[in-house]
């Protein structure tokens, strides 16, 4: 069978927490002429106009916000569904596909822009259809805040940037987690109403983004789709600061404000909790309350290695787990290995990530909020536990700033740095910006930044590969 195109396209009409979708109803008049067996005399009938039933039938809807589309398919072939846009992001295609195996699937295109019209395609066997496609519009949650990006929108690395906004002089006020492509087009959202702004946000390898945290009002960590619906939630009501998912596990921080915070990792599929805490485990953390605010899980051949920054007590420390066994701790009032500690920790730390690169056993990406003195600043820190001391191999902050709470530092693949500048209300005046800096030159390779008076946390790539479903940008990025 050929190619036609849809009778009736779908449209969506986008509401504050609704959808409406329309599907789509296909017939087609026939050119063909109906012929009669023969009976006891041969003989013709007249030509007829017949009801054809469509080729492929299928529908179409909008998902949970206007950057999904959902095509249910009736069909015994493998199916394909491709939408094509115009151009969003210099040199690359608007290009966003799906496939699935089976019988009657229903497929699912990601990381659609909001208002915007797309050409679609689906197709499985020898058939194939073509339907138009508008997207809805997004919430005012979201159009509240407005960003810029300033540099780097034609020339940086092909991924999506994932962070938090939300404005700084109202903590309950309801924040938004974005995807933004390198444009600053908005490509995956979910609101949070009335949490505190320390929200992290990461996403995952097989295409899902964990969230949670919070300083005062909290967040559990929280599993969310690709579409932004909620997947899973676990159950821990003081889980604070950070998540990190690794494989099929997600670690995070439990117990704010109290005596024995732990770090704690949830396995499987029930989220089974297995615990590190500060009252069972003194040599690991300091005393008596370690004010914990980021976590980092080594793999590879760092598995086993547990990396933990501290704020009240400016401190790196690092363990083995699953025993609890101290490794060594740098910065702080009680450090095992020797190096640069009053130029790194004369203040909050707030992200701390293992990276690669820097020469040394151990590589560590800090945020270092210091102070209004000297600044803050991004490290890349070389730890060496074996000849017992450490070292500042490389640093950023141009031009520099002081943001005395909030901030993230996140080892991007191909060795750039991607940094979360969160102003805050307690005096910072200028407004928060992320960038993606190359540390070998201090040049930035891309900014964004928001309007004043609002902040944000952290921030972290994403791989258009596996986050969504951008084939443009997969194509882009060489993969």
């Amino acid at each position: 069978m050929g190619t036609r195109t849809a009778c009736l396209a779908s449209t969506a009409t986008a509401e504050r927490w609704g959808w409406l979708a329309l599907a789509v109803a296909c017939t087609k008049p026939s050119s063909e002429t109906h012929v009669s067996p023969p009976d006891t005399a041969p003989h013709e009938t007249e030509p007829q106009e017949t009801a054809v039933p469509p080729a492929l039938p299928f529908s179409v809807s909008a998902g949970p916000t206007p950057h999904t589309l959902v095509v249910a398919v009736t069909s015994s072939d493998r199916a394909e569904l491709r939408c094509d846009g115009a151009e969003a992001i210099p040199g690359v295609p608007e290009r966003l596909e799906a496939s699935s195996e089976g019988p009657n699937p229903t497929l699912q295109i990601h990381g659609l822009l909001a208002e915007t019209d797309y050409e679609c395609s689906l197709v499985a066997g020898d058939a194939t259809e073509t339907f138009p496609w508008r997207t809805g519009r997004l919430p005012a949650e979201v159009t509240a805040f407005t960003w810029a990006v300033t540099d780097g929108a034609a020339t940086a690395r092909p991924a999506y940037v994932l962070f938090n906004a939300a404005p700084v002089d109202d903590a309950r006020a309801p924040q938004i987690l974005v995807a933004v492509d390198r444009a600053g087009g908005v490509r995956w959202h979910t609101v949070v109403p009335g949490v505190d702004m320390g929200i992290a946000i990461e996403p995952t390898t097989d295409g899902r983004v964990w969230a949670g945290g919070g300083a005062h009002l909290l967040m559990p960590p929280t599993l969310l789709a690709a579409d932004g619906s909620v997947v899973a939630t676990i159950d821990c009501p003081l889980c604070n600061h950070d998540v990190e998912p690794v494989g099929e596990d997600v670690w995070a921080i439990d117990g704010f404000g109290a005596e024995s915070a732990c770090v704690v990792s949830f396995v499987g599929d029930e989220f089974a909790a297995s615990r590190v805490c500060a009252d069972e485990a003194p040599g690991v953390f300091p005393a008596p309350f370690p004010g914990v605010n980021s976590i980092s899980i080594g793999q590879g051949d760092q598995a086993g290695l547990v990396v933990v920054g501290i704020a009240t007590d400016p401190s790196v420390t690092a363990f083995s787990w699953p025993d609890a066994t101290p490794l060594w701790r740098i910065g702080g009032a009680a450090p095992t290995l020797t190096g640069p500690t009053e130029d790194v920790f004369s203040y909050r730390v707030h992200d701390v990530n293992l990276a690669q690169g820097c020469g040394h056993e151990v590589c560590l990406l800090l945020y270092a909020n210091r102070t209004e003195d000297v600044g803050s600043q991004i490290m890349m820190l070389g730890v060496d536990p074996s000849a017992g001391t450490w070292t500042v191999s490389a640093q950023w902050a141009d031009p520099p700033w002081f943001a005395p709470v909030w901030g993230g530092a996140w080892p991007e693949e191909d060795g750039g740095w991607l940094v979360a500048i969160g102003q805050s209300a307690d005096g910072a005046t200028d407004p928060s910006v992320i960038v993606e800096v190359d540390p070998a030159t201090g040049a930035v390779k891309w900014r964004l930044e928001l309007e004043p008076m609002i902040g944000t946390y952290r921030a972290r790539s994403a791989d258009p590969c596996v986050f969504l479903s951008h084939a443009g940008l997969c194509s882009a990025s060489g993969a």
